[in-house]
């Protein structure tokens, strides 16, 4: 039995929150509720997730790009080779069993824990945060560097929306660590980036008719609603415990994907 809008509107909009005070996008959370929750099969859970990286991406993208930092160059470096890969990595994923899918959603889950565990770490040894040099503006600008390599890695970005994430997590360090961009300009280029390749990725769902409006559409509102009430509230959390708890979370629903891909 399908669940009910409202607690679709509900769900996703927890979902949304937290993944507005955790800086991460919402297809982490939209993917493993609908499947795991609702008990949604993986196909139309992954199109669902990926229109609302689409709708969390325009927000956020008007919101971070108030001062125009999104760089336009940059954008296309990577999108120029990530959205090609999104759709035909989408494609693929449509014909792939259920199991596959969720193995390879636990794998990236498990990738996402990690890369939080590793900046908590880093975050605790730093001590009090001050300003850090990475999100300072460069005097001269020397940047996108290692524009090939930029495009090769950015294409493997694309691969994450065929399980309904929109990447943002792994374009921004490839901005900041291999192409040199500020960090500020890397987040607001990110916003624009994950609306591109999971907008090519959706269309594939469309046409395949995978996409679900009677589900998308509560999931959209109920996340775009969310996000904006935890951008309002992520000055008054602490954000630290938050992530160590919201580790755990993926730890159970990663491991839950994995047992449940090795059962078939």
């Amino acid at each position: 039995m399908d669940p009910s809008p409202l607690l679709l509107l509900l769900s996703c909009g927890a979902c949304g929150a937290l993944a507005a005070l955790l800086g991460l996008g919402g297809g982490l959370f939209v993917v493993p509720l609908l499947n795991l929750g609702f008990g949604v099969d993986m196909a139309p859970s992954i199109a669902a997730s990926l229109v609302c990286c689409v709708a969390t991406s325009g927000a956020g993208s008007v919101a971070l790009d108030k001062g125009r930092l999104a760089d336009l160059r940059t954008v296309i470096l990577v999108e120029v080779a990530a959205s090609p890969v999104a759709v035909f990595a989408t494609g693929l994923a449509l014909y792939a069993p259920q199991a596959v899918l969720r193995g390879c959603f636990a794998a990236l889950v498990a990738l996402a824990a990690y890369r939080i565990v590793l900046r908590e770490l880093r975050a605790l040894r730093a001590g009090p945060p001050s300003e850090a040099a990475g999100w300072a503006e460069p005097e001269a600008r020397d940047w996108p560097r290692r524009q090939g390599l930029g495009m090769f890695l950015g294409g493997l970005t694309g691969l994450s929306s065929a399980l309904g994430i929109g990447g943002g997590p792994v374009k921004v360090p490839l901005m900041t660590e291999v192409m040199g961009v500020p960090m500020r300009v890397a987040l607001a280029s990110s916003n624009v980036m994950v609306g591109i390749s999971t907008a090519c990725a959706a269309t594939v769902h469309y046409a395949g008719g995978s996409l679900r409006t009677d589900l998308t559409a509560p999931c959209v509102l109920g996340m775009a609603v969310g996000a904006y009430a935890g951008g309002r509230l992520a000055p008054k959390v602490n954000a630290r415990w938050l992530a160590w708890a919201f580790v755990a979370v993926l730890v159970y629903m990663g491991g839950k994907m994995a047992w449940l891909a090795l059962r078939g």
